[in-house]
């Protein structure tokens, strides 16, 4: 085993517990009183909190499992999949074996990597559907439990009151993933992979003679539909906030399709600025409609799972509520390292994945920092296109189900490019803007960035607001 390695603790190391485990796992459970009393028990065993849930209720688990039932045919839960997903749960013991019923976490500032076979994603994954993986907070890990990991405790979604349909259309999806893999055994490897870079190793953005890579706009498609082999997470410093609850962001609907990546909150220690998460090999089980509460799982089409081979993911947070600050060139300066290392640490591993039938120097991105972060839409627009192309990458952008966002966009490429701008000189005009705000104060800037970016480029822009 390597040395000063943090490594996760699997519970099938601590026979204590894992007698336990197995005790309650291979009895047969045939309703869901029994399951709400199971759930409970090992919660409480692994969580060390029983007295928190005595008595608790899981309406949002009974929503989705009767759902799943009535609209699923062959969707016997009580049947056929629970026992199979105990069993896939106790195979744990097995699959991690010879890792000695552990694995690497991803520390803060180290490049570092773990993987899993889909077999051990599935057993891991059935594993939190009885709350048996607690997280480092809740394991005797000395002063490793104070330090910024999360937990993919599923408690929250079960307890989560039917007027709050995120809770459940969440859980469909975990629901449909086990359906899935009971119907076709899962294959492939699940790679976790964290990448730092000095700040003096990124590109002086002022003097870059780099051209303008190409941008395609659709508000039409998802991110997850482009043929860019990478895609946007637009994620919180913390992934997913360290928590899985009834909340349908982009980045939490990112992991609810993708069920293989919720094991990375166990270990994914919070990201610093000038850190990426990359995550491989997690395909997309799930398809949905809607957005944040509107959001609704629908199941995906046997055909699309089967032909379609997973995409890259890289997690890229942003810097949230900055205000007019976030033009300065601090701050510029910081989201244009972050998002440049999203799209081009996959470069390091081309030789893994150029033979797929996506696009490698194409990837797939959106309003990344905007909405609840608070990031000005034509700035991080910009940012986005400054880091693509001195990386040496063509954006496919999606502005979903906002065709005003895409026709302003459009026309401020149009501009950009008529003026004959480099990444350098792009940058130097938000330089410019960002001048005129004063950190001491707090002042607002004298005039909108669409409307300084108009004058400059001599067009008429018309925006939405922001």
């Amino acid at each position: 085993m390597e040395e000063n390695i943090l490594r996760y603790p699997l519970p099938s190391g601590d026979p204590k517990k894992w007698n336990l485990i197995q005790e309650k796992l291979n009895e047969k459970i045939t309703d869901f009183e029994q399951l709400t009393t199971t759930l409970v028990t090992l919660h409480g065993t692994c969580f060390g909190d029983a007295e928190r849930w005595e008595g608790v209720r899981l309406p949002s688990l009974k929503i989705a499992i009767d759902e799943m039932t009535e609209n699923l045919e062959d969707f016997n839960f009580f049947g056929n999949l629970l026992p199979k997903i105990a069993t896939w749960a106790l195979d744990l013991e097995e699959l991690f074996k010879d890792a000695e019923h552990s694995f690497n976490a991803l520390e803060a500032g180290k490049n570092c990597e773990t993987s899993f076979t889909a077999l051990q994603s599935r057993s891991l994954l059935a594993n939190s559907f009885f709350c048996t993986l607690a997280p480092f907070s809740c394991l005797k890990t000395g002063e490793n439990s104070k330090r910024h990991f999360g937990n993919i405790d599923w408690m929250r979604l079960y307890c989560c009151i039917p007027d709050i349909p995120e809770g459940y259309e969440r859980l469909k999806c975990q629901l449909y993933y086990f359906y899935t893999v009971d119907k076709l055994e899962p294959s492939g490897t699940i790679r976790y992979i964290r990448r730092a870079m000095h700040p003096g190793d990124f590109p002086v953005w002022e003097t870059s003679k780099a051209e303008l890579s190409p941008v395609v706009f659709d508000e039409n498609k998802k991110i997850e539909d482009s043929d860019g082999f990478m895609h946007a997470d637009f994620a919180n410093k913390d992934l997913m906030l360290h928590y899985i609850i009834p909340s349908m962001t982009q980045e939490e609907v990112l992991f609810s399709i993708r069920p293989d990546i919720f094991p990375i909150l166990l270990i994914a220690e919070r990201l610093e600025d000038d850190e990426v998460i990359l995550i491989m090999g997690a395909k997309i089980y799930s398809s949905y409609t809607g957005y944040l509460s509107s959001f609704e799982w629908q199941p995906l089409r046997r055909e699309d799972f089967l032909n379609r081979q997973p995409t890259g993911i890289f997690a890229v947070d942003a810097i949230p509520s900055m205000g007019d600050v976030q033009f300065t060139t601090k701050y510029v300066n910081r989201e244009l390292r972050k998002i440049h290392l999203g799209f081009t640490a996959i470069d390091e591993f081309a030789n893994d994945y150029r033979d797929l039938p996506y696009e490698f120097d194409r990837v797939s991105t959106g309003n990344w920092g905007c909405g609840a972060f608070g990031g000005n839409l034509y700035l991080k627009f910009l940012e986005q296109w400054i880091a693509a192309s001195i990386g040496g990458k063509k954006m496919d952008y999606s502005t979903f189900k906002n065709p005003k966002l895409k026709k302003v966009l459009s026309e401020l490429q149009t501009a950009v490019l008529d003026k004959e701008l480099t990444a350098g000189k792009l940058y130097f005009l938000i330089q410019r803007y960002g001048e005129g705000f004063d950190p001491r104060k707090q002042s607002k800037l004298p005039e909108s960035f669409l409307k300084f970016m108009s004058k400059h480029l001599e067009v008429q822009l018309r925006g939405i607001d922001n």
